[in-house]
């Protein structure tokens, strides 16, 4: 018996893991605090993050 149960951070379905794995990498905070005002152009985005690409920006959750 491995003592986990539904909704423990050890486990790979958690639903508090995935957030932090989401999180976690490195574009999501900036893209989310670009977007934090209200919608923005793709190309705007690009501009006010430094340093992104137009791919990792699509590729970014």
């Amino acid at each position: 018996m491995s003592g986990f149960g539904p909704g423990d951070p050890f486990l790979a379905d958690c639903p508090a893991r995935m957030a932090v794995e989401l999180i976690a990498d490195k574009w999501t905070v900036a893209v989310l605090y670009g977007l934090s005002r209200g919608p923005v152009r793709h190309g705007e985005l690009i501009e006010v993050i430094g340093g992104i690409s137009r791919k990792m920006l699509t590729q970014t959750p």
